[in-house]
């Protein structure tokens, strides 16, 4: 549901006959389907859903960034464990990495 809200933009009301959504497919604009002329409380009922889809992909959005956060909090500590690993190796070999080539080579 995410994806298709965030890359359509808006809510559709179908599809007209020619494949085309109605908002689309009508050159009068979204305000106007046939000669009907939509009223205030329709126009009011539109917005209300538009905003409960966009609070819900607000929701939806900031769930995935908190999980991403933690996931990269937990990486930064998995990164500076392995530094300080690297850290002790490199003084316990006397600071000096052997740069010697292989056997096979």
């Amino acid at each position: 549901m995410v994806s298709k809200i965030l890359l359509t933009g808006m809510i559709w009301w179908g599809e007209g006959a020619s494949g085309v959504p109605k908002e689309r497919a009508n050159p009068q604009g979204p305000e106007q389907r046939g000669t009907d002329t939509m009223n205030n409380e329709d126009r009011i009922s539109e917005l209300e859903i538009k905003l409960f889809y966009q609070e819900e992909t607000i929701r939806e959005l900031n769930g995935i960034v908190c999980e991403q956060q933690q996931r990269i909090d937990q990486l930064e500590k998995s990164m500076k464990a392995i530094a300080s690993r690297f850290k002790d190796i490199i003084e316990a070999v006397g600071g000096k990495i052997p740069n010697e080539k292989p056997p096979h080579y």
